[in-house]
């Protein structure tokens, strides 16, 4: 069971990183654009604090201004490129706990030859032969699961409660209907 587990495990890790290198792929023309758009605003920047002239300044801070809108545009891309790659990561991680899970019932089935009866057996092919080759699983494994033994008296005595207490809530609802004023005719 563990060395498929593993193996499974190994196959979600590659799509991971498939998909998390396909996503970085897509959106490097962005990430690229943004460190340009970066050095440009820190060279406008240092420039705006080197100027004298109130001039000077005014066209700097319109320089920054320009800048800013558009590296806003390629930072919402980025964001948008977060967003799907901590979804294929959190895709990823639903996945192996699936497999966990799966591995554990697996565990648990075949540790218990009498669960494992109602799940799966052998079977020969005399008998495959005789169902007419029908490979249903219903024909071959009995899923018929027995109906709970109840206690008759226990329902009995449940019963017995349930009608008292319907009986007392009745009670206290006419006593609250006749307190409101809407006694029972």
């Amino acid at each position: 069971m563990a060395e498929h587990s593993e193996r499974i495990w190994k196959q979600i890790d590659f799509r991971e990183e498939d998909e998390v290198g396909r996503l970085e792929a897509e959106y490097q023309t962005h990430a690229d654009r943004l460190a340009a758009l970066d050095s440009e605003i820190a060279a406008a920047g240092a420039n705006r604090d080197i100027t004298k002239s109130k001039g000077g300044r005014v066209a700097a801070d319109t320089a920054l201004a320009k800048l800013e809108k558009p590296r806003e545009r390629v930072a919402a891309k980025l964001a948008e490129r977060d967003g799907r790659i901590a979804e294929a990561r959190r895709r990823a991680e639903d996945d192996r706990q699936d497999v966990s899970k799966v591995g554990d019932e697996l565990v648990g089935l075949y540790g218990d030859p009498d669960k494992l009866l109602k799940h799966a057996r052998i079977v020969g092919m005399e008998e495959i032969e005789k169902n007419e080759f029908n490979l249903n699983i219903p024909r071959y494994v009995d899923t018929f699961e027995p109906e709970p033994h109840v206690e008759v008296r226990a329902a009995l005595k449940a019963l017995a409660e349930a009608e008292k207490e319907v009986k007392e809530a009745e009670q206290t609802l006419f006593g609250l209907l006749a307190e409101a004023g809407y006694a029972a005719n």
